[in-house]
């Protein structure tokens, strides 16, 4: 199996949306450096799963239930940055999880 620290020394022509979510696990990378286009929902919830205030760095776009829900299962303070119209739904997803 490859080094799962050699993910530093990818080629940025190389990467993808998956090296891009396994770099910022291994904390080789920060959210703002990958690129809009690599962006996927499980990279937003690793980004916002131990931190749930970093939701409002998140593109509006992917701030999905599950985001959210992450965000909140993190800090409960962050419920006041799930859009409004997803907070019940957030809400109730804490509560029967």
């Amino acid at each position: 199996a490859a080094d799962p620290q050699s993910i530093r020394y990818v080629p940025k022509r190389f990467m993808n949306s998956e090296r891009y979510l396994l770099a910022l696990k291994q904390n080789h990378k920060e959210f703002w450096q990958i690129p809009k286009g690599f962006l996927t929902e499980a990279i937003c919830i690793e980004y916002v799963s131990n931190n749930g205030w970093r939701l409002d760095k998140v593109p509006t776009g992917f701030q999905t239930l599950d985001v959210c829900v992450a965000a909140v299962k993190s800090s409960s303070y962050a419920i006041r940055l799930v859009p409004e119209e997803l907070r019940e739904k957030v809400e109730a997803a804490i509560q029967t999880s």
